[in-house]
């Protein structure tokens, strides 16, 4: 049986437009990483290996952080 557990997420909206970044983890099935801007997928992808997804959550905060200082909110 498989549990999903979400260990990363950070919602911003700016007007109309929200930017999500979620990591999921997957049990014994890895990693869940998936980034939707305005509700379409941009990134979804899964990944097995935890460095891979320090690296993908790198990325998300520097992305999320730039949002934020272009007058994006963090919800």
């Amino acid at each position: 049986m498989r549990t999903d557990t979400r260990v990363f997420q950070k919602l911003l909206t700016n007007g109309d437009h929200i930017c999500t970044f979620v990591i999921d983890a997957l049990g014994t099935d890895g990693w869940a990483v998936r980034e939707e801007r305005d509700r379409e997928i941009v990134q979804d992808k899964h990944y097995r290996d935890w460095h891979r997804v320090e690296r993908a959550r790198s990325l998300f905060v520097w992305k999320a952080t730039q949002l934020s200082d272009s007058g994006w909110i963090e919800n």
